[in-house]
Formats: structure tokens, C-alpha cells, sequence
């Protein structure tokens, strides 16, 4: 019986070395898993700005080319009004030599 007690000493002893060097290894890899994690928030936190941000130019451009819609337009039909002028000046000065 003196025999087995050291054995079994030991083995309890190495079981512990054992859960120490496990408990010890998981506590790095969640160390490792919050640093990683929060990594990820902070880059999903700066790319919601930056969509915010891109979200605001797009509004801006928006406005901007339905502006340049609207100009375009009005110098389409100034052009179209300009051109039918002239047609029409043209056609008073036929008239006016046919009397």
C-alpha cells in the first residue's frame, strides 16, 4: 500500500500540471478571441462612418445632377425657343416680300 500512495500522488499531481497548462492555453485563446472580436467592432464601427459619410456625398451628387437636369433643360428649350424664333422671323421676312 505505501507504494501505490506516491503513484497516485503523482498522478494527481501530473492530472493538475495537466488542467493548469489547459486552463492556461484556454485563457490565452480567449484572450486572443476578445482582442480579434474587438478588432472587428472597431473596423465595422469606421466602415458605418465611412458608409455615412459616402451616403452624404451620393445625397450631395444627387442634388447636384438634378440640378444639372433642370439647367440642361432650360437651355434645351432656350435653344429650341431661339430656333423656332429665327424660323420664324424667316418665314415674317418671305412674307413680307411676296406683298
Amino acid at each position: 500500500m505505501t507504494k501505490k500512495a506516491p503513484k497516485s500522488r503523482k498522478s494527481r499531481d501530473r492530472f493538475e500540471e495537466i488542467r493548469d497548462e489547459i486552463l492556461r492555453g484556454t485563457g490565452m485563446m480567449v484572450e486572443e478571441a476578445r482582442y480579434d472580436i474587438k478588432l472587428v467592432a472597431e473596423q465595422v464601427a469606421g466602415n458605418s462612418e465611412q458608409i455615412s459619410e459616402i451616403k452624404e456625398e451620393l445625397s450631395k451628387l444627387s442634388g447636384i445632377a438634378d440640378m444639372m437636369r433642370y439647367e440642361l433643360k432650360l437651355k434645351t428649350d432656350s435653344v429650341e425657343l431661339m430656333t423656332l424664333s429665327r424660323r420664324v422671323t424667316m418665314l415674317e421676312k418671305k412674307l413680307a416680300h411676296r406683298k
